[in-house]
């Protein structure tokens, strides 16, 4: 059976580094901090072992650019992600939750059905 991720929150940076060359994202959930040297599109941090799952916790996200240093926080709870099922080596469901880190180096939290991330599209979000 394949392994799975143990709860963890996933934090897409790749907007963000990418309007920012030499900038760097870390982030902490529930005092749980990431491992990276803050230049990967993508970056995981994984819950503490003791944490309630079922609850919210505190989100910090801290960018590093030329112009200064952004943190931004929000409280949020990670999510059951389904396993596939009726597959032949079906999954158990997990515990996580997506966040991209916008241009403007603000959170935008993944959905609630499966924890990820909608981006709309420029049809959607284009006025009249």
């Amino acid at each position: 059976m394949p392994d799975i991720s143990p709860p963890h929150v996933t934090v897409d940076t790749s907007i963000w580094l990418r309007l920012h060359p030499g900038g760097t994202v870390h982030a902490c959930y529930a005092g749980s901090c990431d491992r990276e040297d803050g230049t990967r599109p993508s970056i995981e941090v994984l819950a503490p072992r003791t944490m309630d799952l079922t609850k919210k916790h505190e989100l910090v996200v801290t960018s590093t650019a030329e112009t200064g240093v952004t943190r931004e926080a929000v409280r949020i709870a990670l999510e059951v992600v389904p396993g596939p099922k009726g597959a032949p080596c079906p999954l158990p469901d997990q515990w996580s939750r997506q966040v991209l880190i916008g241009a403007d180096g603000r959170i935008q939290v993944g959905g609630a059905d499966d924890g990820h991330i909608i981006v709309p599209t420029s049809a959607e979000t284009s006025g009249p």
